[in-house]
């Protein structure tokens, strides 16, 4: 066996000690060394390569084998009354934050489609919210909660993005070719864009949106920070 075959051999006995940590299927390592593929897979890497591979194989080793050590105190733990007590206790506060976190959601996307409607016109509605960005458009009146034709228009909202800076804008496609002059403007491309014009042009209203947007955003963030911490405890309740 070469120095590399060697070397590729210690790489895939760690691999199969990562398996057996984590209770997955392991691979018969006496039959793979002997194959075609292990050997072209050998010398297709270089010395120094199959080190950095083994080094890295040993700390993810000492990562499941602590990961193992967590889950196997936690589940003797919940075994306990006191551990029992405690895992239903976080469980009960994870689906508290999950409830929160679509209240929230809720709340604001009727305080937004409540503004929209007052400032744009009966037939806009919001139609998608997320904590960086929402969809708003025009609904068909001929069928309830669609959107004229799928158009939206999508705003951007982040505290800080890539570049270190406050974002806040708006981006929608083209409506294609259509009338100028239609017979009923309401449901129609012209409300869409008569609506786009009607938010650039009011600031108080695009001012009070950036504000709730934020404000969603940051509650999304600490929702969620409380929801991580919560299934961190509910992984690991002995700080281990």
């Amino acid at each position: 066996m070469t120095r590399k075959e060697t070397l590729l051999k210690e790489v895939y006995a760690l691999r199969n000690l990562i398996a057996e940590v984590k209770g997955k299927e392991q691979e018969d390592l006496e039959a793979l060394v002997h194959t075609w593929k292990f050997k072209e897979e050998a010398k297709r890497w270089k010395e120094y390569e199959l080190k950095i591979r083994i080094e890295q194989m040993e700390e993810l080793l000492q990562i499941a084998k602590r990961d193992a050590a967590i889950k196997n105190a936690a589940e003797d733990y919940y075994l306990t009354p006191e551990g029992a007590s405690a895992k239903a206790e976080t469980e009960a506060a994870m689906k508290r934050t999950e409830a929160l976190f679509e209240e929230t959601k809720e709340q604001v996307i009727s305080d937004i489609k409540a503004e929209l409607q007052k400032h744009l016109g009966s037939e806009w509605s919001i139609t998608r919210l997320t904590d960086s960005y929402m969809e708003i458009g025009v609904l068909n009146p001929e069928k309830e909660n669609d959107l004229i034709f799928g158009q939206t228009a999508e705003i951007y909202y982040e505290r800080r993005n890539y570049k270190g800076c406050e974002r806040f804008e708006i981006n929608f496609g083209s409506c294609g070719s259509h009338e100028l002059l239609p017979q009923q403007t309401a449901g129609s491309f012209a409300s869409f864009f008569i609506g786009i014009g009607r938010l650039h042009a009011d600031t108080s209203f695009l001012a009070w949106l950036k504000d709730i947007a934020f404000g969603y955003a940051d509650r999304c963030k600490e929702l969620r920070d409380e929801y991580n911490s919560l299934n961190e405890r509910l992984e690991n309740p002995l700080n281990i």
